[in-house]
């Protein structure tokens, strides 16, 4: 892989983030589209917290909630189709969703730096585009990689890796952030440093403390903190 960036090779050179949990803060949108879904078929609605539990399962964990069925289910692939559809025009025409507090100053600090950023992500691309573009950070983000993007989705490191060529750096200078285990078991099989997000989406069951990544940050705050303290170098 040819080096693009001319810092030592103990400094920064790109910090990755997952999306929904880590950077931007979609819970609403998503609940709302599930018990939309619901009133369709005539179901009555889950409460938002409940609903809450099932986020960071993605679509399959989502209609596990509301339906009680499992991507095996005969009823699944129209069901997902169903619920897509129903969150697209909902991000697309009354999104709520937003950036974490303290997101643009790391963001900015991140400008500042001449450090570059990237979302890698397992959402539909289309679907992130949209979120990017609603949040009004599009035109920041240096790289996108989506599930649709690769053949395996995190927790595979392969979307991380294909970011990393993108952007022509180091994945051992990167820092790849996340609120699932999956990103950090990603992550530290890119061989990246990387950041439990433990303000997103973590499931009730789960102890961030116990993924093995290299910081937990309990805000984003958290994260400008960490890299300051290290001098945007590796720790």
């Amino acid at each position: 892989m040819n080096k693009k960036f001319t810092k030592a090779d103990t400094e920064i050179q790109a910090v990755f983030f997952d999306l929904d949990g880590t950077l931007i803060d979609s819970f609403n949108d998503l609940a709302f589209a599930l018990n939309l879904l619901l009133s369709k078929h005539n179901k009555p609605s889950i409460p938002i917290q409940e609903v809450k539990k099932y986020v960071s399962l993605g679509v399959a964990g989502l209609l596990n909630c509301a339906f009680s069925i499992t991507t095996h289910h005969p009823q699944f692939s129209e069901l997902k189709e169903q619920y897509l559809t129903i969150y697209k025009q909902k991000i697309s025409q009354q999104c709520t969703s937003c950036l974490y507090p303290g997101i643009t100053t790391l963001l900015n600090e991140l400008y500042e730096k001449a450090i570059p950023w990237g979302v890698v992500t397992n959402k539909l691309r289309h679907l992130a585009e949209i979120l990017l573009e609603q949040t009004k950070i599009i035109e920041q983000c240096r790289v996108l990689v989506a599930s649709d993007d690769v053949d395996k989705p995190k927790p595979s490191p392969q979307s991380l890796l294909k970011a990393c060529e993108t952007l022509r750096c180091q994945p051992e200078c990167c820092v790849y952030i996340g609120d699932h285990q999956r990103d950090i078991i990603a992550g530290k099989s890119a061989h990246m440093l990387t950041i439990s997000a433990i303000y997103g989406y973590v499931q009730e069951n789960e102890d961030p403390y116990r993924w093995g990544a290299t910081y937990n940050a309990k805000n984003p705050a958290d994260i400008l903190y960490w890299l300051e303290q290290n001098q945007w170098k590796q720790p």
